[in-house]
C-alpha cells in the first residue's frame, strides 16, 4: 500500500474496497496513521490487545491485566490513544448499523491476514447461510441454553452468524446460547472477543491449540456473567445426567435451574439486540 505524508497525517492512495462503509475505511485511515513509524500489523495487534483488555476488565477487573493494558499503551502518545479509542468507537458503530463480522471484513480486506501461514476468514455471506442450515428446529431446544463451538474461530464470524441466525428465529441468545471460540491465534482470538463482547454474546475465547487439547488463556465475555451462564449451564448438564441415567431429574436440580433462569429472567431479556459502549473505553484515557 502505497502512502504519502500531508503535514502529520498519512493518507493511504489504496484504501481497501472491499469493507463496507466509511466507518471501516476512516479504520484503515487511522491504523495507516498510528503505523507511520510501526508496522501496521504491529498497531493492529495492540490496538485488538487494548480494546479486549479493557471490555474485559470493565466487569472482571484483573490487577494482571491492567498491567499488560498498560505495557502494551506506554508505546503511544496521548493523541495515539485516543485515535485507538476512536477506532473501537468506529466499531462499535459498525455492529450498531448492521451485525456482522465486521473485525473480519476489516482483517482481510485490509490485508492483514497471514497468507503464509494459509489464513482466510469466511465471508459472513457464507457464515449467515451456513448458520441457518445448521440451527435446524429450534422448538425442541426452547427452555434450554443452545451451546455453539467454534474450535478455528478466526475473528467470529461463524459464532455472530449463529446468534443472528437464533434472533431470526425467535431466540433471545443473549440468555439463551452459550458460545464457545477457540484459536491458536491470540490476535483471532482477541477480535472475536472484542465483537462477541460487543454484541452481548455469553461466550468464552480460548486461546490454544485444538487439536493438541492445549488451552493458553481464557477469556469470558461481560454477557457470560451478566446472565449467569455458567451456574445455568451447570445446572442443565446436571439435569440431562440425571434425566439420562434415572429417566427422571431430582426435584432439588430442577428447583436450581427454575431459580437460576428466574433471576436472569427481566424485561430486558426481550430486547432482541443491545449494544453500549458501557465503560470498557475507560482505561483508553478517551471519551467516544
Amino acid at each position: 500500500m502505497r502512502r504519502e505524508q500531508r503535514g502529520n497525517v498519512v493518507a493511504s492512495r489504496d484504501i481497501p474496497r472491499n469493507m463496507r462503509g466509511e466507518g471501516l475505511k476512516e479504520f484503515a485511515k487511522i491504523l495507516d496513521k498510528l503505523a507511520y513509524s510501526r508496522r501496521r500489523e504491529e498497531v493492529f495487534s495492540d490496538w485488538a490487545a487494548m480494546a479486549a483488555w479493557s471490555i474485559s476488565n470493565s466487569i472482571e477487573r484483573m490487577q494482571e491485566v491492567e498491567e499488560q493494558y498498560l505495557r502494551v499503551a506506554e508505546k503511544y502518545t496521548a493523541e495515539e490513544l485516543s485515535l485507538h479509542a476512536r477506532m473501537i468507537a468506529i466499531v462499535v458503530n459498525e455492529l450498531e448499523a448492521e451485525p456482522r463480522d465486521v473485525l473480519g471484513e476489516l482483517y482481510m480486506g485490509a490485508n492483514l491476514g497471514k497468507e503464509q501461514a494459509g489464513q482466510f476468514f469466511t465471508p459472513f455471506s457464507i457464515s449467515r447461510m451456513m448458520a441457518g442450515f445448521h440451527l435446524g428446529s429450534i422448538e425442541e431446544r426452547k427452555g434450554r441454553i443452545i451451546s455453539v463451538s467454534d474450535p478455528a474461530c478466526g475473528s467470529g464470524g461463524t459464532l455472530v452468524a449463529m446468534a443472528l441466525a437464533m434472533l431470526d428465529a425467535g431466540v433471545n441468545y443473549q440468555y439463551w446460547a452459550y458460545f464457545e471460540a477457540q484459536d491458536i491465534d491470540p490476535l483471532c482470538c482477541r477480535m472475536a472477543y472484542i465483537q462477541l463482547a460487543l454484541l452481548g454474546m455469553p461466550a468464552a475465547i480460548i486461546c490454544g491449540d485444538t487439536l493438541a487439547m492445549r488451552r493458553d488463556w481464557i477469556m469470558y465475555t461481560p454477557q457470560y456473567h451478566i446472565a449467569l451462564t455458567g451456574i445455568r449451564l451447570s445446572a442443565q448438564r446436571t439435569n440431562e445426567i440425571a434425566r439420562a441415567l434415572v429417566g427422571s431429574v431430582p426435584e432439588a436440580a430442577t428447583e436450581a435451574v427454575a431459580r437460576a433462569i428466574e433471576d436472569t429472567e427481566t424485561k430486558e431479556d426481550k430486547k432482541p439486540f443491545d449494544v453500549t459502549l458501557g465503560p470498557q473505553l475507560d482505561l483508553f484515557g478517551a471519551a467516544v
